[in-house]
């Protein structure tokens, strides 16, 4: 009798195997599908980013539903290295039943589609914050 309830070691690591082949095969597709559409110069720039406050987002969580968070807040940090640059998003919005620190497909009306790892940041007044880092080295 089989107690396992997920995926057996074979079919796991088949899943896997095709999975990372499809990335290799198209790295500008992002997670569930959502090809990434986003241009970099504007994904890396906090000036692009401060134009942005008070804009609409959809994040993509676990089983590929789509909650609008709204950005809230650009904050400058040091950079991580020469000619680098380093500043922090806060989102507000729901909470998120079961949302864990990852890589999420996020869609915006004038950027299109891009992936970021986003965290939770916990009850913010009536909202509940999610926060991203973008931290850029440039040779």
């Amino acid at each position: 009798m089989n107690r396992h309830h997920g995926p057996d070691r074979r079919s796991f690591i088949k899943g896997a195997a095709a999975a990372a082949a499809a990335l290799v095969a198209n790295p500008r597709m992002a997670l569930a599908g959502h090809p990434v559409t986003a241009p970099a110069s504007v994904l890396y720039s906090e000036v692009a980013w401060r134009g942005l406050v008070g804009e609409r987002f959809k994040l993509f969580a676990a089983g590929g539903a789509a909650t609008i968070l709204t950005l809230d807040a650009v904050s400058s940090f040091p950079p991580p290295g020469p000619g680098g640059s380093a500043f922090g998003l806060r989102f507000l919005g729901p909470v998120i039943a079961g949302f864990a620190q990852g890589t999420y497909p996020m869609h915006h009306r004038a950027l299109g589609s891009f992936e970021m790892f986003v965290t939770p940041g916990g009850p913010a007044g009536p909202a509940y914050a999610y926060l991203a880092m973008v931290n850029r080295l440039t040779p």
